[in-house]
């Protein structure tokens, strides 16, 4: 879908398109040497992408989650929403899942975003200090994979950043959109509201998002 021109919402209005609680449910994996192309729609293959299931129960949910950071798949009833909510700064490209026993799974598609804006600008982020979490060592914010090293997660407080924030004007106006140099998804709030009912996505307002400085 190509971009529109929209007036600024403000951060507060921005979300990042983010895995949410449904850890059990089925993950893929594509068999590609650098995923970002395809996240970017700069790459659109003719034949579909065979996604295997890496991880989690055969159980598959309108949106897969993939072992790429950023990179999913949507169901042809969640494509269909977009369509008819005419959202902008995405496409999609082939795939075929892979699900219990070697089934195909029917009607789903790679999740392009042609939106853009500018780089995320750490200078523009709040500084906080918080104590160390008890428990478990969660992932970074901004990559689910990512964990924080021994030596910072032994520290009794933790030092933050506070707000995802880049140059207004560098924003395409686009309903989905990636900053320069991340595989971030960013939504507007009419996205957020659509995809409102779909348990493994989770929206992280860009003016709240804390994350290890």
């Amino acid at each position: 879908m190509s971009c529109a021109s929209n007036l600024f919402p403000g951060f507060d209005r921005l979300y990042w398109l983010a895995e949410g609680e449904g850890g059990s449910m089925y993950r893929g994996t594509l068999d590609v040497d650098d995923p970002m192309p395809l996240l970017l729609g700069e790459r659109v293959p003719r034949e579909p992408l065979v996604v295997t299931r890496a991880m989690g129960n055969a159980k598959c949910a309108d949106v897969i989650w993939s072992t790429w950071s950023g990179v999913c798949f949507v169901s042809a009833r969640l494509v269909k929403l977009l369509q008819l909510e005419k959202f902008t700064g995405w496409q999609t490209y082939p795939v075929q899942v892979i699900g219990e026993g070697g089934q195909c799974v029917a009607d789903y598609f790679g999740l392009s975003v042609t939106g853009r804006c500018g780089p995320l600008q750490d200078e523009r982020s709040h500084r906080i200090q918080k104590p160390r979490p008890v428990g478990p060592t969660r992932p970074v914010p901004g990559n689910p994979f990512e964990i924080p090293s021994d030596e910072v997660a032994k520290q009794p407080t933790l030092r933050y950043l506070v707000g995802w924030y880049f140059f207004e004007e560098s924003w395409d106006g686009s309903d989905f959109f990636v900053p320069k140099q991340t595989s971030a998804i960013i939504v507007t709030e009419q996205v957020k509201q659509a995809f409102q009912r779909s348990a493994v996505v989770r929206f992280d307002r860009l003016d709240q998002i804390e994350e290890l400085a």
